[in-house]
């Protein structure tokens, strides 16, 4: 609910997929509206409660469809939505700490290593292979070569993938037709893993 109210202010700004696929065929400029459609049949703090047990519990579309009570497809609307949604309302938010910030409260693991601003990593997630030959060669896995000192860091990488992947919606194969969007429900469950209180570094900067 503390991050419900956080977000909340910033509902009248989201733009259904619905409404956004009915603008680009009239080619006009998506409108967005103060307060929710009347035509909803759920409320928009059940759609983010919805879309979070998808993401966090991996609950599939049926299932969803079965406790909402609502159509299907009307699930798979929302999730995009709302997939959409929070890719840009915790996108805007600036996660960069200052040179000085991340010295500050940098590990003890890292001191041979005290000019670290950035760490980049790569993890895999499984989902199904398209048919087309084409469509499987955008769906290429990264691979990472580590040094021995580096590899000793791992402890603090390991953790945080961790927690994004306690997110049961990536224990499983991904769905196709939910890859198209998968690199968005990832990013949301980075963000959302900011917002957790289980800091790994010294102090919890705000």
């Amino acid at each position: 609910m503390a991050f419900w109210f956080l977000i909340e202010p910033s509902i009248y700004k989201m733009v259904r997929v619905t409404r956004a696929i009915s603008a680009a065929k009239r080619n006009e400029e998506v409108v967005t509206h103060a307060r929710p459609s009347t035509r909803q049949l759920l409320q928009p703090i059940d759609e983010f409660f919805l879309f979070l047990c998808f993401l966090s519990v991996g609950l599939k579309e049926r299932d969803l469809a079965n406790r909402f009570n609502v159509h299907q497809s009307t699930v798979s609307r929302i999730i995009a939505t709302w997939t959409s949604f929070l890719t840009n309302v915790l996108g805007s938010q600036c996660i960069w700490l200052t040179p000085a910030e991340v010295q500050a409260h940098l590990p003890e693991a890292f001191k041979d290593f005290p000019d670290t601003q950035v760490i980049l990593d790569c993890t895999e997630l499984r989902c199904q292979t398209p048919s087309s030959l084409l469509l499987q060669t955008e769906a290429n896995a990264y691979q990472v070569r580590e040094t021995q000192a580096i590899a000793r860091l791992r402890v603090h990488v390991e953790r945080v993938i961790r927690r994004i992947k306690e997110n049961k919606l990536f224990d499983g194969v991904i769905l196709l037709s939910h890859a198209y969007n998968i690199n968005q429900l990832f990013a949301v469950a980075c963000m959302l893993s900011n917002y957790q209180n289980k800091a790994l570094v010294k102090k919890w900067v705000k």
